[in-house]
């Protein structure tokens, strides 16, 4: 099995590295995995690679660029007086696929946040890579079958199989729950992960490149 998988979401702040983690950790026990954040923003360390690497010591983890404000890629290269090259971007990330089996990458904020000043994003990074599933982590909460259905008009008619993680960065009542549980059976986007509150994996998964 060698794959490439690119995590993003709906939002920032809603989980990518928790997830991320927790895949790259999966991968890693078939076969030599590699974790890449193309863009961190807000911070001139990198945070999300450290982490994921404190929780898979073994791992290969990189991280392309730090912008130190947290924004947009487009604008934090801005403030630090950078401009972004897409291309050179996925060429970068590419490489590290002729060394690992497995790929991990993990985009900046949501699906449709510009990477570049023509307005890329990381739908366009996943196709140009290309990957082989996008994962979508989704914050549960009120509100997230509106934030499923937009996810869904972005993608648009890519070909990519996208699944949904959906997670509880907050505490959530059962009744809400349920109803969004419920709600997304009906969507488009198939639900991979369910993910708790306070829990750093999922508490229920299938992902098709495990189905037989």
């Amino acid at each position: 099995m060698s794959l490439a998988i690119l995590v993003s979401g709906n939002d920032t702040g809603i989980g990518k590295t928790v997830a991320s983690a927790f895949l790259a950790h999966r991968l890693s026990s078939v076969g030599s995995t590699c974790y890449v954040k193309p863009i961190e923003t807000g911070s001139a360390e990198p945070l999300d690679a450290t982490y994921v690497n404190a929780r898979n010591e073994s791992l290969e983890v990189h991280t392309l660029l730090n912008f130190r404000q947290p924004l947009a890629p487009v604008e934090a290269a801005k403030m630090d007086g950078k401009e972004l090259d897409f291309s050179e971007l996925v060429s970068r990330a590419r490489s590290f696929s002729e060394e690992s089996e497995n790929l991990v990458i993990e985009g900046a904020g949501g699906l449709a946040t510009p990477i570049d000043e023509k307005g890329l994003d990381w739908l366009d990074f996943a196709k140009n890579l290309p990957v082989d599933y996008l994962i979508l982590v989704i914050e549960n909460r009120l509100g997230v079958l509106n934030q499923a259905r937009l996810l869904a008009s972005h993608l648009g008619d890519c070909a990519i199989p996208c699944g949904l993680w959906l997670n509880e960065t907050r505490s959530l009542d059962a009744i809400t729950r349920s109803a969004n549980e419920q709600g997304l059976s009906r969507e488009i986007l198939p639900v991979w992960a369910t993910q708790r509150h306070g829990n750093l994996d999922p508490v229920e998964s299938s992902f098709p490149w495990e189905q037989a």
